[in-house]
């Protein structure tokens, strides 16, 4: 008997060491590049729906957006509700113009909406949403936080892999602060990752990452910025950002960072840094990964390149929370499969008075 019961324990042990993909290769759900070899993905983010009139200024915002950039993958990054509490018909309402046109999309977790079974579920009974959760026989595999994926995009006859994105559940609040990506998901990354070059025969699938928590970076980046007056105490080098913000509460006379500029006193609410696990540094050294789009800051759409990597937000839809009318919208990165390194991200306004921002390359650079 307890020879049987080693024999179970050890076969158990052997298929939990192997790699599991977050993806699978059947045809179904599979998304393909354009018969032009395009593709072109949305990412909005924090509606934080309280009430009826913000689901439906989110709905009425979201359906402006789809209609302006008509993507091929909508992704919504993270905070639905204040409270983690989402009505399904309102639900149902927010998503319609999405589902309206049978666009894929898909959703990642955020420090307002933690993992929930029933929210899930919810999710996951619409054709057409590519949410996931990580194998449960994955040595990475994140109890409280299972909800990491990737979602691969082909080549428009379906061969090869030629993007790919991460999806992940950036945590909530603990003692030091905002908690950032734990070490098993920094490895689940890496061994996605690498999955996805042996695919690729041995080369970097060029790769965004969409997390709704900023990176801890995102404060050296963004506070060392190219406009001298506003380059803070901290050491580092000058980086180009583009964008708009506002220090909430200061007043519409003070949305002062457009298009290389910066203001010195704006607040990014970032990982705390006893919680930054070495994420960004990993991401380095794999070198796939040329974008991550955070959501959270609903205040801003500013974009940079860091480091070879542009970080950046997506904007935010409806008044819900706290809110501008300057940066309610939502990003869009648009590549073509000849040549994904150079794809291009622009932001596009939701609302009258969120004025549009230019288109960036990949590589940082503003775009002609």
């Amino acid at each position: 008997m307890k020879k049987v019961i080693f024999i179970i324990i050890s076969v158990i042990f052997i298929i939990s060491l192997i790699p599991v993909s977050a993806f699978n290769d059947n045809n179904e759900n599979m998304l393909f590049c354009d018969d032009n070899g395009d593709f072109k993905i949305l990412i909005v983010s924090d509606p934080q729906c309280d009430n009826k009139n913000q689901w439906n200024e989110a709905r009425d915002e979201l359906e402006t957006l789809i209609t302006r950039s008509n993507p091929n993958l909508v992704i919504i990054n993270g905070d639905m509700n204040s409270r983690n509490q989402i009505p399904y018909d309102e639900w149902e309402k927010f998503i319609s113009p999405i589902t309206s046109r049978n666009i894929y999309w898909c959703t990642t977790n955020g420090n307002h909406d933690p993992f929930v079974k029933r929210y899930y579920k919810m999710y996951k009974s619409y054709d057409y949403c590519l949410n996931s959760v990580v194998n449960a026989g994955n040595i990475y595999y994140e109890y409280s936080r299972p909800m990491n994926y990737v979602i691969p995009i082909y080549s428009k006859d379906g061969k090869n892999i030629v993007f790919s994105i991460f999806c992940m559940d950036s945590g909530t609040y603990n003692s030091s602060g905002y908690e950032g990506l734990t070490k098993n998901q920094i490895n689940w990354y890496k061994q996605q990752s690498n999955i996805l070059k042996d695919k690729n025969n041995g080369n970097a699938v060029t790769s965004l990452v969409c997390m709704h928590i900023p990176l801890t970076q995102t404060i050296d980046m963004f506070y060392s910025s190219s406009n001298k007056n506003a380059i803070s105490k901290k050491k580092g080098n000058i980086y180009n950002i583009y964008g708009i913000t506002n220090q909430y509460g200061t007043g519409i006379e003070n949305y002062t960072c457009q298009n290389g500029t910066f203001i010195k006193d704006t607040y990014i609410h970032a990982t705390a840094k006893e919680n930054d696990r070495g994420f960004f540094n990993e991401v380095l050294k794999q070198g796939d990964v040329k974008a991550i789009i955070f959501g959270h800051e609903h205040n801003t759409n500013l974009i940079g390149s860091y480091k070879g990597v542009l970080m950046g937000f997506a904007g935010k839809l409806s008044t819900g929370c706290y809110s501008d009318i300057l940066c309610r919208g939502g990003r869009v990165i648009s590549f073509n499969q000849d040549n994904p390194q150079n794809f291009t991200t622009e932001w596009l306004g939701s609302i009258y008075s969120s004025k549009d921002q230019p288109k960036i390359y990949s590589d940082g650079s503003l775009a002609q």
